[in-house]
């Protein structure tokens, strides 16, 4: 049993040398992270609340969290009142319609200027989105 166990020792060493494994460190840091999640936060709001939980009070990222968020709350605010609209307003012929094609304008052009910021956002750059940012001020007082 013991020759059975250096046999095997000497086969494991023939089939896997032992060789040195480099660990390369890992090149992501807190800060570019947040600068993802805060870039992807933009089309997706998800990842902006991720961005307000993981970043310090004051932070650029935190505030690109907050404005994503609050970006995506306009765009459901007036994605609900386009359906209640069409609700309202459906039995006349067309009417319907014609608020659905907006609520689909509104979906294309919320994606659009998203992912437009979110390049923004990824670059570094501090800016202000004029409706949602008022808003914003209003809610929240961090900044």
């Amino acid at each position: 049993m013991v020759e059975q166990t250096q046999t095997e020792s000497v086969l494991q060493q023939q089939v896997y040398p032992k060789t040195k494994l480099i660990s390369a460190p890992c090149e992501k840091t807190n800060e570019d992270i947040l600068k993802i999640l805060a870039a992807v936060g933009y089309p997706i709001w998800i990842f902006a609340a991720i961005t307000i939980a993981l970043s310090k009070k004051g932070d650029k990222w935190r505030y690109h969290g907050w404005q994503a968020l609050f970006l995506f709350v306009c765009y459901i605010i007036l994605f609900l009142a386009l359906e209640t609209v069409k609700m309202i307003f459906g039995f006349i012929l067309g009417v319907g319609f014609i608020f659905g094609m907006l609520q689909w304008l509104l979906t294309i052009a919320y994606l659009t200027t998203a992912i437009v910021y979110g390049v923004k956002a990824y670059s570094g750059k501090m800016f202000q989105i004029p409706f949602v940012y008022k808003f914003m001020m209003i809610s929240i007082k961090e900044y």
